[in-house]
Formats: structure tokens, sequence, C-alpha cells
């Protein structure tokens, strides 16, 4: 048999139904209703076939979460937000041009959770068993291909079981494409162009008068050509800098022909020299763009860009990181990639959402814990000027796990945000003596120009093997510590700060269901544990743990969701973003910080209600050196504030009316004024937009290519406008009253709710509601392009509708409701402009 999987199927519909695959060379099964066979033999298999009769099934658009929708169980995994895991079955129905007969043509796929075996028209393509590593299949040189005809893809997905301790999701969450080059062309991820900064940096004066930083750059560029070909052929490959901004040549380098044999592979490798190349930078990220062109016979046969940043990086044990020659403090968040409604299929508005709310409360760089991301969210951060740890999932002496940090590296190598390899975390990094050489001999294979980090200490068989040590959850005791007994090794706090709250609640209640309630003050936490890595010169940076709440860990029902967010999983923000806005943004002088603002801050923390009992404590956060608290007009003193402190006040009597915080400089000037009010009844609905919007940073349109979406915000006010804390009974519906859009979903954010995700209704907590509104029309490329995509989308128009004609797109108009309150609507704009796109989008906001 077979040395690959085997598998059985029997008919769901009888005792014992369902899929089988496993590792074993023989049935598990003797009972003869159940077919099987080794992974040729797919053509028994029911939803692989061409035939098989998939009408009843729901049509659903990629990238898409098929659990997230579950209704919510006691009885499910607590780790994975108490959703029910299951496996899960996809057919694609698609045509393939018969002008495509002779190309090479694949699949690519960024991700599917967790295991997964894809079949082409019955014959099996093969398998994958990561869940966040991408992958493709090659179609052409599939016997049962049809050109000019209807193919089916089908995908059958174990989500039975994951690898984490979080909520994982199940299903094709990242995108997929459909791709068709000429058999000689650059491989999949076959690109390497490591910048290599050659001398000083020198400042000048860029775009807009800003100050930039410039060097002289080599670039080794090496493509890897395949040919696909059943011929030996000639190729010659070009090589052309090209700056991303204005699009003027830079440099460029010609390999000379080289004989590429059939079925086989070439580097063609080249350097590239440039005089004074900008560098990337956090307030000036300039990108530049690696054109690569293959040429066979005189004519170019394949085409690809690449974008590329040069900087450069260095990791010091005494004084920590340095970007381009200047001292760089990492102050960043970790962050699971699941969100409200949509789970771990997180659209690209969003994570353009996620990126900037980093940067607006002071992050410069992101851990993406504890997997490989999507690309796309490289691609923002490239452009936002973000650095970050890029980690793979799984650590061990294992073959599999060996070559998956092998193809994260590969594939992630030339994002110049970038700026840091983690192979592991955690316990995942103990108890593997042997597992650290082969990381780092793969990971050097594909990058050497990059350190290499794990998430643990303790283990001393694979620090050695780790360029720079990390942290997790340690104490300043054991920094000074193992800098003392290792002063050569930098030092990195990868995870830190587990601080958790729940967003709008003024009292915490040990009682209430699971870990019961949490109060939204929670600075002293945040502050200590924050400083016992940032506060030490010789840390490197630290990220903190997490920026949103997430699916998941949550410590006991009816808690769905972990509380250790700056924000919840809506994206409504926490009291604690607000300190981390006034210490890592407001109150950071440094050019390591974002180029953003506020000079001075001012956030009340608590609300001013009755709820808080007859008299309370109430805090502020500034950086202002002073800060005064006015009830109701009157003044109940001035606080000093000392670095990473708040101004505090005991025993404030309630009376209902108004807090007001008012924030001094030195001179006694005010520089930031903040109020909250007791409110009054609730009478309307008010509906705002949070994506796309100037305001975050996300744009000012949605781009109608039928996958965008926009953030709702809906707020429950009283007659003067206030948000109302105590509002937490309304249920609010969001409703698409005209325009190319659907409602998604929505949620609150609340830690407790069991509302399915999918619903287009959610009662309020503490006043706010999140709607998720997505593109239903597809205007992207040119008219002839989605023509074209026409003929190959054989379910085009049955969620998504592919326009073929000049027409535009109108808006979107969605209304918010509640039973017994005004409602309100908002228009979204659409544009067909690829300036509007999320990545386009992110370029030119970089400022907000």
């Amino acid at each position: 048999m077979d040395s690959c999987k085997v598998w059985q199927w029997l008919d769901g519909r009888l005792a014992g139904g369902g899929c089988w695959i496993g590792e074993c060379y023989s049935s598990p099964f003797a009972n003869s209703t159940w077919v099987g066979g080794n992974k040729t033999a797919a053509a028994v298999f029911p939803p692989t076939t061409k035939a098989y009769n998939d009408s009843a099934w729901e049509v659903v658009d990629a990238p898409h979460d098929f659990l997230i929708n579950a209704t919510y169980s006691p009885d499910a995994p607590p780790d994975q937000a108490f959703i029910p895991r299951s496996n899960g079955w996809y057919r694609k129905h698609f045509n393939i041009p018969a002008g495509w007969k002779g190309r090479s043509i694949w699949v690519y796929f960024e991700g599917v959770f967790q295991q997964t075996v894809t079949y082409l028209n019955g014959y099996t393509l093969g398998g994958h068993a990561s869940g966040y590593t991408s992958y493709h299949y090659r179609l052409d040189n599939v016997s049962s291909i049809v050109y000019g005809g209807e193919n089916v893809l089908a995908i059958f997905v174990d989500g039975q079981v994951g690898t984490g301790w979080w909520y994982e999701g199940a299903g094709i969450y990242r995108h997929v494409q459909l791709v068709a080059a000429d058999m000689v062309h650059v491989d999949v991820d076959g690109l390497s162009a490591p910048p290599e900064v050659q001398d000083a940096v020198q400042q000048a004066v860029g775009a807009e008068g800003r100050a930039v930083k410039m060097a002289a750059v080599t670039i080794p560029a090496s493509a890897w050509v395949v040919n696909d070909g059943a011929a030996s052929t000639s190729a010659e490959v070009t090589f052309t800098l090209l700056d991303g901004t204005t699009g003027q040549q830079v440099a460029t380098a010609t390999v000379p022909a080289q004989g590429v044999g059939a079925g086989a592979g070439l580097f063609f490798n080249a350097t590239l020299a440039v005089g004074a190349a900008q560098l990337w930078e956090i307030t000036n990220p300039h990108l530049y763009t690696l054109a690569t062109v293959v040429t066979v016979g005189g004519a170019a046969v394949d085409a690809t860009n690449t974008t590329l940043g040069v900087r450069s990086i260095n990791y010091t044990a005494d004084a920590g990181y340095f970007m381009n020659g200047e001292h760089f403090k990492i102050r960043g968040f970790c962050d699971h990639n699941n969100f409200a409604v949509v789970g771990m299929a997180v659209p690209d508005r969003v994570k353009l959402f996620a990126a900037q709310t980093l940067r607006s409360i002071g992050g410069n760089g992101r851990r993406m814990s504890h997997n490989p991301p999507e690309p796309v969210m490289l691609d923002i951060y490239d452009r936002l000027g973000v650095v970050v740890m890029d980690e793979n999932r799984q650590f061990g002496n294992d073959p599999l796990f060996v070559m998956n940090m092998g193809a994260m590296v590969k594939r992630d190598r030339n994002h110049p945000s970038i700026v840091i390899w983690s192979y592991c975390n955690e316990n995942g990094c103990g108890g593997n003596a042997t597992a650290g050489a082969p990381f780092r001999d793969i990971t050097y294979l594909y990058d050497g120009t990059r350190p290499t980090l794990g998430n643990n200490e303790r283990n001393p068989n694979v620090n050695r093997y780790m360029d720079v040590q990390g942290f997790s959850h340690r104490t300043r005791e054991v920094f000074e510590q193992y800098h003392e007994q290792f002063p050569d090794k930098p030092t990195f706090a990868s995870e830190c700060c587990s601080c958790e709250s729940m967003r709008g609640e003024d009292v915490s209640n040990s009682s209430a269901g699971g870990p019961g309630v949490l109060e939204e003050f929670n600075a002293d936490c945040v502050a200590a544990q924050t400083n016992d890595s940032n506060g030490l010169p010789f840390m490197s940076g630290t990220m903190v743990w997490t920026l949103f709440d997430y699916f998941g860990e949550s410590h006991g029902w009816p808690h769905i969701t972990s509380m250790y967010g700056q924000l919840d999983v809506a994206g409504f923000r926490k009291a604690a973003s607000h300190w981390y806005e006034t210490w890592w943004l407001a109150g950071v002088s440094t050019p390591d910080k974002p180029p953003l603002g506020p000079k001075y801050t001012c956030h009340i923390v608590e609300h001013w209600t009755a709820v808080g009992g007859p008299s309370r404590t109430i805090h502020a956060y500034t950086n202002a050196p002073t800060v005064e608290l006015l009830v109701n007009g009157a003044s109940a003193g001035n606080r000093t504030v000392a670095s990473l402190k708040y101004g505090e006040w005991d025993s404030v009597a309630y009376a209902a009316g108004n807090l007001e915080a008012r924030a001094y400089d030195s001179a006694g000037n005010t520089v930031a004024t903040c109020t909250v009010v007791t409110g009054g009844a609730p009478v309307a609905v008010v509906l705002k937009v949070d994506a796309p919007s100037t305001v975050s940073g996300t744009g000012g349109v949605l781009y109608a290519d039928g996958q965008d979406v926009a953030l709702l915000r809906a707020e429950i006010q009283d007659k003067d406008g206030n948000v109302l804390n105590t509002a937490n009974e309304q249920v609010v519906t969001f409703t698409v009253r005209s325009g190319p859009g659907r409602v998604l979903g929505a949620h609150n954010g609340d830690q407790r709710d069991h509302t399915p995700n999918f619903s287009p209704s959610c009662v309020a907590a503490h006043g706010l509601v999140r709607g998720v509104v997505q593109v239903t029309e597809y205007y992207a490329g040119s008219l002839s392009e989605r023509q074209q995509l026409t003929e190959i989308d054989v379910d085009s128009g049955r969620v998504t509708k592919i326009i073929t004609t000049d027409a535009q797109p109108l808006p979107i108009v969605v209304e918010a409701s509640s039973p017994g309150l005004a409602s309100s609507t908002v228009t979204i704009n659409l544009s067909t402009d690829p300036r509007d796109s999320v990545l386009q989008t992110a370029e030119r906001s970089v400022r907000f």
C-alpha cells in the first residue's frame, strides 16, 4: 500500500458514518459498508467526485471560518471558546479556460485550518498537516483536469483538533489564489533579495520636507526559476529595482541565458548596487519594488514584483536593539488573529484597523503569536513601519516542524518589517534537546540576515541556538540575573504583561460566574509588568499580551473570550489602551515612536453613575505633570502624576452630573481635558463608522472588491448625545437598507455574550454594539479581467456578484435600530480605484 495516509468513508447517515484519515497502513474498520484505500483511490470518496450533488450545500465566500457561528456550549472545550469543534468540506466549481492549456496552473492556499486533503475532480492532490503554513498544488499535471469546462476542487478539513489553547477556528480562513503562468517561471516563494547596508547612515531631506535616512546598499537577488515543461529551455532573468513612491528605476542587473532542464529548476543570481537608498524606518517606511522578468527566446514569459525595504538591524547585549544605527526600544503587542463575528477569517480592512490601533496607542512592534500570519498582515506592517517578530507554531526535532519553520522563513523573508524569527513559544520550547540545531540551520538556509529567538529561557539545549534570548512573563529579577550570567547574549521580553480587565466595569465581582467580573482599572498591573522589561536598558523590547481580547482561554463559563486585551474582541477600547497611549505614545519623545499624536492625553477610567456606590475612587490617565478633578464644577484637588502613573482621588462622593479632569503642564497651562457624565434615559441608537475612517487611519471608503468590510459602532445615547455605560439591555439590529452590502453579524465585545456571531442583532454592552458589513459586488480589475473571471467562477453571483459593465457601485446604506429607540443610518461609500484598496490605504496612512 502507498506509504501516505489512508482514508475511509461511510455515508454519514449510517451509524458510525463519516470520514476517517489516519497514519496507519491498514484499515481500522472491518465493516464491509466502509470503503477506503490509499490516496490515489479517491474517486469512490463521494464528496470528492465531480458528479457529487452539492446543490443543498451552503454557499460561502472564503476566507471562511466554519466553526465561529456555532452555538456556544458549556460542554465544549473551554480553550476553544466553548465552541464545539468539527470537520468540514468545501467544494469549488470553476472553469479553466481552454487558452490556459500548455501553461503551469496551481492553486495557492494561504492557510486552511487544520489538517486538509485536497482533490481535483476526484483525484487526490495531496494533504497538508499545518493550519498556519501556506501551500499550493499544481493542477495542469493532473490527468482529470478539464480545459474549457468545469472542474471541482474538493477540500476535506479536519477541524476536530488544533494545536493551541486558544480558539483556532476551522476552514479556509485565509485567501486562496488560482494562478496560471508560463511553464518557465519564478517558483512560488522562490525570490530572495535581502538588502545589505554598506556604509554609515546619512541624514537627508525627503518628501514633504521630512528628515529621512540614506545609505549605500547592495541587494543580492536570487530567483529560483523552474521549468514545468517537457523540454529543456534557455532562460534569462533581469532584476530591476524601482522606487516604491516614484516608480523610477534605481538599479538593474541581468543574468545571461542559462539552460533549465525539463521538470527542473535553477538559481539565477545577481547583485544590485544603490549608491544612496532611502531607508525603511518607523516614521518613513520607504519601500522599493524589485521587478523580476524571465525571458525565453527574446520574449518575456514571466514577471513578478516583490516589495522590499532597506534597513539595518542589530541586537546588542548591553544596549538592546538598534535599527539604521539608531537605538530603538521595541514597544509591541502580541495578538491572536481572531475578531468578533468573523472568528479566524479576519478581513483585510479589520487587519488594517488592528494595525492602526496598535500604532495609535504607541505600539511600534507586533509579535505573531503563536503562528505564521497571513501574508497581508506583513504587507500592512511593511507599509506602516511596524517591526515584527514572525513566529513558528510547533517546535521539536520532527521533520514536519522543521519544514514548517523553513516554509515560514522562505515565504516571509522579503518583508522589511520582520526583524527577528521566533522558533517557539513557552513550553513549546522545552523538552526538545536536539531541535535547536535543525531549526537554526533551516532558518539560516533561507535567511541569514535576521537573528533567531525562542519565547522561553529555561531550555539551555535550545537557547544556545538562539541569537536573542526571549522571555515569557518573567520578572525584572530574572532579566537581571540572566544578563549577569550571560552578559554577551541579547535579550527580549517576547511576552509579558497579562493584565486582565473588562470594558465598562467599574467594580469587580469575584462571585460572578466563571472568572467573575474584573474592573476596568488595571494601571498598577500594566505599569509594573511593562516596566519590568522596558525599564531595563539592555532589554531589546517588550511584547505585551495582548492587543485585543480573543476567543478562547477565557478561564471558565460563561466567559468565552479572554480578558487580556487593551481592547475587547469587538475592537472597543478598554482603559488600558489609554494607559498605553499615555505612556507609550504621548509620553515618549524618542524617534522610535509612531509619528502620531497627541502630545498630552486625558482619560477618566470610571463612569459617573449610581452603579459605583455612594462614593468611589476615581482615576485619570495623563502624561501631564499635574491633573485636577472637578465634581460638578467643584475641585476635588490636584494630583501630581509621576512617570507611568495616574491621578487618583479616593472616596469621591457620588452626585449625578459630571466629572471633569484638567491636565496642566509645568507652567500651569491646561493642555488636555476629559469629561464623563451621568447620562439620562436612552432615546436613540446612533450609528458611526470606525472603519473605513480617516480618524482610525483606515481610509475613507470601502474598496469594491467583494471582500472589503466596514466596522460599524452602534451607540445607545441619551437626548444630549451621551453614550450610556448602563445600557446593557437594548437589542440592536443592523439592516442593509440599500446598496451592495450584507450584514455579516454583530457583537458587543462582552466576554459573556453568547449571541451567535452571524446574527445581525446583539444586545448592547455598556452602550455599544459592533456591526460588520461586507461588500457584495466585485469591481476590481479591468472590465476584461472581470469578464474572464465570470467565465472561470461558476458560482459567481450566488454570494458576491462580479460586475461586467462600466457601472459604478452605489453606496451601502445601513440602519441600526432597537425597539423603543430612534434608529439611525450611515452611508458607506464604495470605490473602484485601487488606491482605496487596503494596502494602498495603509501606504498613505502612516500619519493620520
